[in-house]
């Protein structure tokens, strides 16, 4: 199960929306707030590309996001400009060689030997090449 507070998020920005509408009643706030809910947010491409190409972020000269992080103290708010949390992408990576038999491994090539090897060493590797402040990652999953 995958359990990252996605019902958090909603109830966190619609106490938001209402707290602001509330302030804008007293109050003018003197700008326009959009509410945004990204669908398919953990899906390839996810649901901001959509969102992007029909225009909801047009005129919008600061966005936001919301995401849960339990490392954050109670009644605290973190905030930093850039990346905070991970994105997800798609690599294809196509292995072929020779087959054989089992009475000559050595004259085969073992892909299944050499795609456990990419699944270990890419991200041994990438650690090594990068700096561990720069937020680069491979995590392999589905």
């Amino acid at each position: 199960m995958h359990a990252c507070g996605h019902d958090i998020h909603q109830t966190v920005m619609l106490g938001v929306a209402l707290a602001l509408h509330e302030l804008n009643e007293k109050t003018p706030l003197g700008r326009s707030v959009r509410i945004l809910f990204q669908p398919a947010e953990e899906q390839l491409p996810g649901g901001a590309v959509q969102m992007i190409e029909q225009g909801l972020l047009r005129n919008i000269p600061r966005a936001f996001a919301l995401h849960c992080d339990p490392k954050v103290e109670l009644g605290k708010i973190g905030t930093r400009i850039g990346a905070i949390t991970s994105a997800s992408d798609t690599i294809k990576i196509h292995l072929s060689g020779h087959g054989g038999h089992t009475s000559r491994p050595h004259l085969t090539e073992d892909l299944i030997y050499a795609m456990s090897q990419i699944a270990v060493q890419v991200p041994s590797v990438l650690t090594r090449r990068t700096d561990v402040r720069s937020g680069v990652l491979v995590a392999w999953g589905r």
